[in-house]
């Protein structure tokens, strides 16, 4: 199951293609990241009604719909310009910029990933650090202060490229 968050932050499920609506089975948050964050934490609650969702709707093509990047610490020309200054960047290399990630943190030692992109593949890996150094997984409140206000990217103040 493929979640993404579209139009204004509407919970929808990538089924061929299309976007399912299922804002309706997802309590919506005061804030996208809250959304997310319910969905998480009621996951297994929710399943059996998002797969239902997912087989009944039929969804709208996914070039018809608005995802955003908006919600990014930095755009990504700032990104892909810190990464090169540090790595040559090559044809085929990966590069992942994640959301606004209040309340999950870094990956951390003993923990698994998952990305999977359509129509190119999947990539799992198992995270480990030798020094087993942890970071808090919460709120960045600097940042969820900024995205409330409209004053700031989320993370930009807290976490500057350089």
């Amino acid at each position: 199951m493929k979640i993404v968050l579209y139009d204004d932050y509407k919970v929808g499920l990538l089924k061929d293609g299309n976007v399912v609506d299922a804002s309706g089975v997802v309590p919506r948050g005061g804030t996208p990241q809250l959304t997310i964050e319910g969905l998480i934490t009621n996951f297994q609650s929710l399943k059996g009604a998002l797969e239902r969702a997912l087989h009944q709707g039929e969804g709208i093509p996914l070039s018809s719909v608005q995802l955003r990047a908006s919600d990014i610490a930095h755009s990504i020309e700032e990104s892909l310009a810190w990464m090169s200054s540090m790595v040559t960047l090559k044809p085929g290399d990966l590069f992942f910029l994640g959301t606004n990630h209040q309340g999950i943190g870094p990956l951390q030692d003993g923990e698994h990933a998952v990305i999977d992109i359509d129509r190119i593949g999947r990539l799992e890996f198992n995270v480990r650090d030798p020094l087993k150094r942890r970071w808090p997984k919460e709120i960045d409140a600097v940042s969820a202060k900024d995205v409330r206000e409209g004053t700031g990217g989320p993370g930009r103040r807290t976490r500057p490229l350089g």
